[in-house]
């Protein structure tokens, strides 16, 4: 999972990695609950320029937007099926504004509504989770924001979510792992380690 405020530039983190993937011959799953599919499809085409890759890398990857809870979790169920008919593919799952489809629920009282922060990261696990002996699960990227100087906004709740955490900082366009201390899975915290980034229309890379 991938944390940061509004501007940092998770979005375009999350369309540089599900690029990559796609030229790697990869299929791509790009979930969105904040953008159009085609303004995604274009900054997508731009970074393919950008990094001189085939454009034919676009034909792996699929965008979708989800425009409430109950699209994204047909779309999750949906790519979870079409997963099961897949031989030696190794996926990659980026979801992108998904603190806008579960900040709602995060205050209710009645767990009639909770209960949807715990569907969504255990059905992302289970995506991220090996399909048989043969086949890999699919790597899966939340994109999430903060508030309050780093405080995940979906709670914690949504704590156990992800097997990794970094922060993308606005302020050095940083990667750093775990800063302040916010927990991994297993309950650990881990040392930030910081990583300077160049965040363009071509994508991100680590600044040399």
């Amino acid at each position: 999972e991938v944390y940061g405020g509004p501007g940092a530039g998770k979005t375009q983190l999350g369309l540089t990695v599900a690029a990559c993937a796609a030229g790697a011959a990869h299929p791509v799953l790009f979930v969105t609950a904040k953008d159009h599919p085609s303004a995604l499809a274009e900054r997508l085409h731009t970074i393919l320029l950008g990094r001189k890759m085939n454009e034919a890398a676009l034909d792996r990857l699929r965008i979708y937007q989800a425009m409430d809870f109950a699209d994204f979790a047909k779309i999750i169920l949906s790519f979870g099926d079409t997963l099961k008919s897949q031989q030696n593919s190794k996926p990659l799952v980026v979801v992108d504004g998904l603190t806008s489809l579960l900040s709602p629920f995060t205050s209710a009282s009645s767990w009639a509504h909770r209960w949807r922060l715990t569907w969504a990261w255990r059905a992302l696990r289970q995506l991220a989770m090996p399909r048989g002996a043969t086949m890999c699960g699919s790597c899966v990227l939340i994109l999430s924001h903060t508030v309050n100087e780093g405080t995940l906004a979906l709670g914690q709740q949504w704590n156990p979510a992800a097997t990794r955490r970094l922060e993308l900082s606005t302020g050095h366009l940083e990667l750093q792992m775990a800063k302040r201390g916010i927990p991994v899975a297993n309950g650990a915290t881990q040392a930030a380690t910081a990583v300077d980034l160049v965040i363009s229309d071509a994508g991100v890379c680590a600044e040399t």
